[in-house]
């Protein structure tokens, strides 16, 4: 990994939707960063690191779900923020894509998604997993982990189950909507016509398919990889405004 040898000044977190044609709109150096103690890079469990950034993220922090993941979860739909390849070995990571899976299982580390339609893969890892309430997107996840290939599960690292651990060192998490509320506004759904600001923030409405639907020629991929990538890119989704990144590795479990 590079945390290893590479120091994290020398890291950026980078900002934008499409970072091939466009470039990145804000890079921010890291000022530090720190892995969950348990983290063994050999395996799976305990995949969850925190960044701390030189400046403000220009960006609206994400509310994260506090609430255990329970059966209820199964066949519901969470939504998938990544900038990952839109097919195994394509090479075009750097785009920012969405896409919707049904939670299929779940343990005590992790929740898992069916990716076999259009899923996440390479490049995706550390992205946003979100649940979709009434109120809008929560953070619920961090994209660890998916089956060889991009073509069938993704795993996801659950952030509900280390909440405890992420408030010794980010003393204010956004576990309600409603705290994102500004002052002069007195309910949800404050963003007017618009509906909620804090829905949408991190998505790009027209850009939609995260390993499986994508803009361009050729034929319809398939995803569910997520364990490759450059882990100097450090975090590319909406995880910056809380600070959250899962390293990315070059392998995926069989």
């Amino acid at each position: 990994d590079a945390l290893d040898w590479m120091p994290a000044s020398d890291l950026h977190i980078l900002f934008g939707a499409n970072l091939i044609n466009d470039g990145p709109t804000t890079a921010i150096p890291w000022a530090s960063n720190v892995m969950h103690p348990s983290y063994n890079p050999a395996g799976f469990d305990w995949d969850i690191g925190l960044v701390e950034l030189v400046s403000d993220a220009p960006t609206t922090p994400s509310v994260v779900n506090d609430e255990p993941i329970d059966d209820a979860w199964l066949g519901t739909q969470v939504t998938y923020v990544g900038f990952g390849e839109t097919q195994y070995g394509r090479g075009d990571a750097g785009v920012k894509y969405t896409t919707d899976n049904p939670v299929i299982e779940f343990d005590d580390m992790v929740v898992t998604t069916d990716g076999s339609v259009s899923g996440t893969c390479h490049g995706d890892s550390g992205g946003a997993t979100f649940e979709v309430t009434d109120g809008g997107l929560e953070l619920a996840g961090i994209v660890a982990y998916g089956e060889w290939g991009c073509a069938g599960y993704s795993s996801n690292t659950r952030v509900d189950i280390f909440l405890e651990w992420i408030l010794e060192f980010v003393p204010e998490v956004y576990t309600d909507p409603e705290q994102l509320l500004p002052p002069e506004d007195d309910g949800p759904g404050a963003g007017g016509d618009d509906g909620p600001f804090w829905t949408s923030w991190g998505v790009d409405e027209d850009l939609d398919g995260l390993g499986g639907q994508f803009d361009g020629e050729g034929d319809e991929s398939r995803g569910g990889c997520s364990t490759a990538g450059d882990p100097s890119l450090g975090l590319l989704a909406g995880l910056v405004g809380l600070g959250l990144v899962a390293r990315r590795r070059p392998f995926a479990r069989p």
